[in-house]
């Protein structure tokens, strides 16, 4: 590490350090922005690191640096000295794999969370209302109408809920209406069957008594037909005697 003084007699110092050095510290001069940098440089086949920064006057430093003080005066912002901090690259090279090695790991343990959030975020928020809904279908389907959801979840799962409870009252209503007309229609049948039976008796009755009333007219009417004709025979004995006398 070496401390450079910007002012006469540090020729020998600058002199020290390489070209790349050297115009960095001219660049960083120049530009009142930037304070510092980090440049590599090669030195017998070895790979540096350079870090330079630029040090300027601030208010502490003129405070006693000033026309009326024991020092030399400095300007606001003036550059008056540079820091220059050189180390072998390999240590960089270590660094840099231990960064790469503990970005990786923090990626891993990361990913691997992110993978475990997403399963629980599929499991309760996706996975667990669409279960709910199968298992609500399942007791619908062995014809228990009395069960409702309960998902309450803010999102088209609890409106998809909602479609459903209301479905299930719909049926409901519509089991009761079918209930009612049952129950009607069986009324209804009770009474044919008794109006058929009524209707059965009657026609018994009306087949007895027209036997009743057949047998009761057959006998005269036998009779009658006998007379008849016995007076016809009559009639022709008679038309045929007068015919011969």
């Amino acid at each position: 590490m070496r401390w450079i003084r910007f002012e006469k007699g540090d020729e020998k110092v600058l002199a020290e350090l390489g070209d790349q050095q050297r115009e960095m510290i001219e660049s960083l001069v120049a530009e009142e922005g930037t304070s510092d940098n980090v440049i590599m440089t090669r030195k017998g086949g070895t790979l540096f690191t350079s870090y330079i920064r630029i040090i300027r006057a601030t208010e502490g430093c003129i405070s006693c640096h000033n026309p009326q003080g024991t020092a030399a005066p400095f300007s606001q912002n003036e550059p008056v000295g540079a820091v220059v901090i050189e180390r072998p690259a390999p240590e960089i090279g270590r660094t840099v794999l231990l960064n790469w090695t503990w970005i990786i790991m923090a990626g891993l343990i990361a990913g691997t969370g992110a993978v475990v959030t997403f399963y629980m975020i599929t499991q309760r928020v996706i996975l667990r209302p669409i279960r709910q809904l199968r298992a609500l279908a399942d007791n619908v389907a062995e014809g228990n109408l009395d069960i409702r959801s309960a998902i309450e979840t803010g999102d088209e799962y609890e409106k998809l809920s909602r479609a459903f409870n209301h479905m299930l009252d719909r049926l409901e209503a519509i089991q009761d209406k079918l209930r009612k007309a049952n129950k009607q229609l069986d009324e209804k049948i009770s009474q044919l069957s008794e109006r058929n039976i009524e209707l059965f008796k009657a026609n018994k009755v009306k087949s007895e008594f027209l036997a009743n009333i057949s047998h009761e007219f057959r006998t005269p009417l036998n009779a009658i037909l006998g007379f008849a004709e016995i007076l016809l025979e009559k009639a022709v004995t008679l038309k045929t005697d007068n015919c011969r006398n």
